[in-house]
């Protein structure tokens, strides 16, 4: 039987796959070494990503912290304000003057507290990727 597959021009099936076997092995190791050369280019990527979200969530807590204080600031000027208001040592028209003044002094009283807290965290991380 084998002389007639021979005659044919049928090889023998090991010697094929040894060399599909050996084929297969060449490509897997360049596979390997591009997934190497993948990780190794992705590392600068990942390492700003990393940073990006320590910045972002320092710059949420201080903005938060910002906001808070900015309201407390200003709760207690509302609190003096009413105290005044009430112990009779404020007269309407005083009272509504100091209200206009409170509503636009806010914006930026606010923007105040939050620009203090978050510019430093800012150029820390400028400084960082200079």
């Amino acid at each position: 039987m084998c002389s007639a597959l021979s005659r044919h021009g049928w090889r023998p099936a090991i010697p094929f796959a040894e060399n599909l076997m050996r084929q297969s092995r060449e490509e897997l190791r360049s596979l390997e070494r591009a997934l190497g050369r993948l990780a190794e280019a992705r590392k600068p990527r990942d390492e700003m990503k990393k940073r990006l979200g320590e910045v972002i969530d320092k710059l949420t807590k201080a903005t938060g912290d910002a906001c808070h204080a900015a309201m407390e600031e200003h709760v207690q000027v509302l609190t003096v304000t009413a105290d005044e208001y009430v112990g009779e040592r404020l007269r309407p028209a005083s009272l509504m003057k100091r209200l206009a003044r409170f509503q636009a002094e806010w914006p930026d009283t606010l923007r105040a507290h939050i620009m203090a807290a978050t510019v430093p965290i800012i150029r820390e991380a400028q400084a960082a990727l200079a």
